[in-house]
């Protein structure tokens, strides 16, 4: 009777080598996959953030000045100098340079419906004055903000990490807020965002996009 010959200890200690080095292989083929993963994600985030502020901003900021042609304006004309007193700055458009700039836009859609679908940037209305006012500003967990004309304050949209403003005139670029003289002879903005994903790990902690975008002001030029 022949006697049965099993594994020797070389053999099981060369099999389960080889099994921690194909498990390892494995183990890798799977963190590289989740930091894909997590890169990818990062990237759509701030792709879509950016979509979002060039037709967000870009649709407010060039409403400024915008003036209901069906309102009577209690007999004055439509160009009336003291339409827009009670708003920031007595003007339509009035941006501040800080740490984070600013910029604060105004309308007059008027009291009366006439069928237009104009609201500030939190979805409100005209006020009593039948002025539509929005400002736009950085908070500091890092996100957009946008204060109405009541006073009400929501986040829009997170990950900004900067804002930096410039102003243009007929003549091309004025520069920063405090480059202005008159905001009557702003023609466009341009905005630069600094963006980095809200969430994921340390594998997307170096993502960063910058965008930049310019917007005419149809209604002051």
């Amino acid at each position: 009777m022949k006697r049965q010959a099993g594994l020797s200890l070389v053999e099981l200690m060369i099999g389960l080598l080889v099994s921690l080095i194909l498990l390892a292989g494995v183990i890798q083929i799977f963190i590289s996959a989740r930091a894909s993963s997590e890169v990818q994600a990062g990237v759509a985030e701030m792709q879509e953030n950016a979509r979002f502020l060039y037709g967000f901003i870009g649709k407010h900021i060039a409403q400024a000045g915008y003036r209901n042609p069906f309102e009577s304006y209690g007999g004055r004309q439509a160009g009336f100098d003291g339409l827009f007193d009670n708003c920031e700055g007595s003007v339509p458009l009035f941006g501040e340079q800080g740490q984070s700039d600013s910029i604060h836009v105004c309308l007059y859609p008027g009291s009366g419906d006439d069928g237009l679908d104009i609201t500030d940037c939190l979805g409100g209305g005209a006020n009593n004055d039948g002025l539509v006012q929005s400002r736009f500003f950085l908070s500091n967990d890092g996100s957009l903000s946008c204060a109405n004309g009541s006073g009400q304050v929501e986040s829009l949209v997170g990950g900004v990490q900067s804002m930096e403003i410039e102003y243009l005139g007929k003549d091309g670029l004025i520069g920063t807020a405090s480059s202005v003289g008159d905001w009557a002879e702003v023609t466009g903005v341009r905005f630069h965002f600094d963006l980095v994903p809200t969430s994921g790990s340390a594998l997307v902690d170096d993502l960063e996009q910058t965008i930049t975008f310019t917007v005419a002001l149809r209604n002051l030029r």
